[in-house]
């Protein structure tokens, strides 16, 4: 999806929130939320941040960074109200001068790639997020009481984790023809696996599965 589309997305949907996300040398998501009207801004490297107050990122003295959006990362998100809607998209993180950021993952990732297209291979990845469910109390809060039992290849009822996957479908994390959804070993693991694609194409689709289930 190129910017047009993008805007042309945004005034028929009625996006007002632009969550514009980055990630951390450790793989942590962060998150910066701007107004519909501001993304061309974004787009064009103008709007700037503080990246000593994330860490590794900049001293004090060289703390003024830009992110810019990736076109292609564009998505609404459906679990907000459709009033007032909200999308999302990933960054690159640049210096003042327009340079990339040394310590931007993607940046780090996407140069990696490049010299690997340089020695003549071609390198995709398959990652496999695995992760607990736990109830939880009245205040929403996890409690140390494993919600699903079932064993590799169970099915419902015995698996009661297969609503739980399905939802995180739903929900746009992952894409439905590109996962395999299944019970690893040991029991009590939920699993989501991504199939073998390109890089930097499917560590997007990760770090969406990770904004809503901690893996």
């Amino acid at each position: 999806m190129n910017q047009e589309d993008i805007f042309k997305d945004i005034k028929d949907k009625g996006i007002e929130f632009i969550r514009l996300q980055f990630i951390d040398i450790f793989g942590i998501m962060k998150s910066t939320s701007i107004m519909a009207s501001e993304l061309d801004r974004a787009f064009g490297g103008e709007l700037m941040f503080d990246g000593s107050s994330i860490d590794g990122f900049a001293s004090i003295h060289e703390s003024d960074q830009c992110i810019v959006p990736d076109p292609d990362t564009y998505a609404v998100m459906p679990w907000r109200p459709q009033e007032e809607g909200v999308a999302r998209m990933i960054c690159d993180v640049y210096s003042t001068d327009g340079a990339p950021f040394h310590g931007c993952p993607r940046h780090i990732l996407k140069k990696a790639l490049r010299e690997v297209e340089q020695m003549g291979f071609e390198y995709n990845i398959g990652p496999e997020g695995e992760f607990f469910l736990f109830h939880a109390d009245d205040q929403g809060y996890p409690l140390f009481d494993i919600h699903d039992h079932a064993g590799y290849f169970d099915l419902a009822p015995v698996d009661l984790g297969e609503d739980a996957r399905a939802e995180l479908v739903q929900l746009g994390c992952v894409s439905v023809s590109g996962i395999n959804l299944g019970d690893p070993r040991p029991p009590e693991i939920e699993a989501a696996y991504l199939p073998h694609d390109f890089p930097a194409l499917t560590a997007d689709i990760f770090l969406r599965a990770r904004s809503k289930v901690y893996v």
